[in-house]
């Protein structure tokens, strides 16, 4: 019996490590954060002081949506890893993991504050490493110095494909920019600008993209 238990918790982990994309730094650090948030949240109710309900003290209704909110978070860490399998990359995950990241440690310091605990610089400055950078280009950016948009802090690119449903509104700057952005390691992705009104109109356009 016991080794059954043991089997079915090590199956279901096993599942879910493979839909968020495996435990990895940055998946830890989420359910780290996740929990101390959560638990610097009860204590703060216990004092009376919560953030959460009208009173300022434990309730379990507050308890049970916060819980439900961050297994949401964990679903959404899902849908990014599938986005990533689905376009060939490997930021979106990440970059969605750090963003969540982000909200909890300002929750975590929102609830460390009710209780008295000042606010260490260190971690301001760690919130500020932590904020990705990017920019959104097109043909009408003309030439761009990749290595000095690298050297301002720039992490990752999103570049227009095109727009409507005709090839040859492809953007004409797209596989240079692609091209450049990857020559200096930077991450980028793309995007179709739609005027689509039906979904055989978003059809047409999604076909010329590809």
């Amino acid at each position: 019996m016991k080794e059954n238990i043991c089997t079915i918790i090590g199956v279901i982990g096993a599942f879910f490590t493979a839909l968020v994309g495996g435990w990895d730094s940055a998946l830890v650090t989420l359910i780290t954060f996740m929990s101390v948030d959560f638990i610097t949240g009860f204590v703060t109710a216990a004092m009376g002081k919560s953030k959460h309900s009208v009173t300022g003290k434990l309730n379990s209704k507050a308890g049970w949506v916060g819980l439900a909110k961050k297994f949401c978070i964990l679903l959404m860490v899902v849908v990014a890893m599938r986005i990533d399998i689905l376009l060939g990359t490997t930021y979106i995950r990440d970059a969605t993991c750090i963003g969540f990241c982000v909200n909890e440690l300002l929750s975590i310091i929102e609830n460390t504050s009710l209780m008295g605990i000042p606010y260490p610089d260190a971690l301001k400055k760690a919130i500020e490493s932590m904020i990705l950078k990017g920019i959104d280009v097109s043909v009408h950016n003309g030439s761009i110095n990749w290595n000095q948009v690298k050297a301002d802090g720039v992490q990752f690119a999103i570049l227009r494909a095109g727009y409507g449903r005709e090839a040859y509104q492809k953007d004409q700057r797209f596989e240079e920019y692609y091209r450049n952005a990857k020559a200096v390691g930077m991450p980028v992705g793309s995007y179709w600008y739609s005027y689509a009104t039906s979904v055989e109109e978003a059809k047409i356009e999604a076909q010329v993209c590809i």
